[in-house]
């Protein structure tokens, strides 16, 4: 299982269990309301948060990856002119 997916299933279960618990406490309709959406704004915020988490690891992968093609190739064609020079000879 990937982390991010457990992540998002964690923070799933807590959206919804928190939910669950204002809805059914005894206040108000309006501050059950008020309730409601301030835990959806905290849920939202803690979900964005962990999208940038996730895409700035990708991003960084990806440039890491793009190191490691570069100095491959480079590598290969250093191989490449090295063979050139010998079946020359």
């Amino acid at each position: 299982m990937k982390s991010s997916d457990l992540v998002l299933g964690i923070l799933a279960g807590i959206g919804i269990g928190t939910a669950i618990g204002v809805l059914l406490a005894p206040d108000k309709g309006s501050n059950t309301r008020k309730k409601i959406i301030e835990k959806g704004e905290k849920a939202k915020s803690a979900l964005m948060d962990e999208i940038n988490v996730v895409s700035d690891t990708v991003s960084q992968k990806l440039n890491q990856l793009t190191e490691v093609k570069e100095s491959l190739k480079s590598q290969l064609k250093s191989e490449v002119d090295s063979l050139k020079k010998e079946l020359a000879n």
